[in-house]
């Protein structure tokens, strides 16, 4: 039961065309939120990192609409409203999108740090190899201090807290004892 209008081509691609202009617009958000910085001069720092990026919700958005447009076609198909040539326009604008999404996901992982970024990841480099490189007795003193100064120094608990192992961390050395 098709209509002269569903026979059309220029018809199914105006309509996939709309069904996926949300898609697209999550990914042109998420692609706009990489290069975001916060901060002055060379005191900046990206406002989103790596991983807010990658685990966002513009990916969930992306594939629940991709999926659900997925789902209609596929019942559509099934009723016999779609031909199978339009299934194929189908598949070939799933797999544009997911080429769009697959390149911002290349420029995310291509971002280059800012100076702040490249500063503060290489002070916590030098940090990790001195906790690394030091004797346990002076790591458990440098441990125990930490944990004063994290509760009654705040001011300088920053900086403290950078040479204590994470939460994790501790209770493995504390299970190995």
């Amino acid at each position: 039961m098709t209509t002269s209008n569903q026979d059309d081509p220029i018809f199914w691609n105006q309509r996939f065309t709309r069904f996926f202009r949300p898609a697209y617009r999550e990914v042109e958000l998420l692609q706009m939120k990489i290069n975001q910085q916060n901060g002055l001069l060379i005191f900046k720092w990206h406002k989103y990192t790596v991983e807010e990026l990658i685990n966002s919700e513009h990916h969930n958005k992306i594939e629940s609409v991709s999926r659900k447009i997925g789902d209609d076609v596929s019942n559509l198909y099934k009723r016999g409203v779609i031909p199978e040539e339009y299934k194929e326009t189908y598949e070939e604008y799933k797999n544009d999108l997911l080429d769009d999404l697959h390149e911002v996901n290349k420029q995310i992982y291509a971002r280059k740090p800012t100076w702040l970024e490249s500063a503060w990841e290489t002070f916590r480099n030098f940090v990790e190899v001195v906790r690394e490189n030091m004797p346990r007795l002076v790591r458990n003193l440098i441990e125990q201090a930490g944990v004063f100064i994290i509760n009654y120094l705040p001011g300088i608990a920053f900086f403290g807290s950078l040479l204590l192992p994470p939460a994790r961390a501790q209770n493995q050395d504390w299970d190995e004892q």
